[in-house]
């Protein structure tokens, strides 16, 4: 069943540990830092529950469509990440200022990871956007695909603004 939000309801949680599958989907696949997840993002969750505390570890994985970077073809390329979150209803306790805890409400009625699960799949979402490492990009002067066709452009034009370089004597 895919549902958008990745929710525990707390009267499901048992003492100890629990484990939980999910299969969601982006409700609105936006562009996240030049990368659409539009498939479904599987995530697998194990609970360990006690005094009202909530361990949430979690491994996910999704399939992103990135957009090179040299040569600007779509492409599509599996991340998995995997954290662990802790809920608790201690608000007196000054060591859980950290983005890895979060501190439930006393009126909470559930545990929802679907941030923290996009949050780390875009950390692993890389900067340096390539559909291969050798990615022969676009011709700097007919804008043709290197990777699938050869193009017929001189290679030994020089930029013009540097073409006062060429009566720089080194050996001086």
């Amino acid at each position: 069943r895919i549902q958008e939000k990745i929710v525990v309801p707390l009267n499901r949680i048992k003492e100890g540990v629990s484990e939980y599958n999910f299969r969601t989907k982006l409700s609105d696949p936006e562009v996240f830092s030049g990368c659409i997840f539009s498939e479904n993002i599987f995530v697998s969750l194990k609970i360990t529950a006690g005094r009202g505390e909530y361990l949430c570890e979690f491994q996910a994985s999704a399939t992103g469509t990135f957009v090179c970077d040299r040569c600007l073809e779509e492409y599509k390329r599996e991340i998995a990440v995997s954290s662990a979150v802790l809920f608790t209803f201690d608000h007196d306790n000054e060591d859980f200022e950290s983005e890895s805890v979060h501190i439930l409400d006393r009126s909470s009625t559930e545990i929802d990871i679907s941030s923290d699960v996009i949050d780390m799949l875009l950390i692993e979402v890389p900067v340096k956007k390539l559909c291969r490492e050798d990615c022969k990009g676009l011709c700097p002067l007919c804008g043709v695909n290197l990777n699938k066709e050869k193009c017929s452009c001189p290679t030994d034009v020089i930029d013009p603004r540097w073409e006062g370089l060429k009566n720089i004597n080194f050996s001086e």
